[in-house]
């Protein structure tokens, strides 16, 4: 499917049917990482709008830090088959996209992809497919 996105650009983003299995791997460890992460600074009294809890987030590793964020560039690395940048599809120009690009962009893909049920997505089972 082809999304606009701003300044006249645009991208393919393939659809659910169309995702194979070493691209949806990779989307359920970043959604994994990211949550795992995220469930880690909410028990240690993390608050988003609160920055007397930023401390938390401070002494995270620079690795757990990215993987908060990380779901939205596999996202669109994993979906997007081509687009109108004058770069190839990689981390790196997904990030040096323009940020209301990129956020759009990683929105159109999210909707593309269709997570597990939540009662199938066991850890134990997606931890024990997913490779290292």
């Amino acid at each position: 499917m082809k999304v606009s996105l701003p300044n006249d650009q645009w991208a393919v983003v393939i659809s659910n049917s169309e995702i194979t299995e070493r691209q949806n791997r990779a989307i359920l460890r970043a959604v994994m990482n990211s949550t795992g992460t995220t469930a880690l600074l909410e028990s240690q009294g993390f608050k988003d709008g609160d920055p007397s809890t930023y401390h938390v987030y401070s002494a995270l590793s620079n690795e757990e830090k990215d993987s908060v964020n990380d779901v939205q560039t596999v996202l669109i690395c994993s979906l997007v088959s081509s687009w109108s940048f004058d770069s190839e599809i990689n981390g790196d120009s997904c990030l040096d996209l323009p940020q209301e690009t990129y956020q759009q962009l990683a929105m159109e893909c999210l909707n593309a992809w269709k997570p597990p049920e939540v009662d199938m997505l066991d850890p134990k089972v997606v931890i024990a497919v997913l490779p290292d």
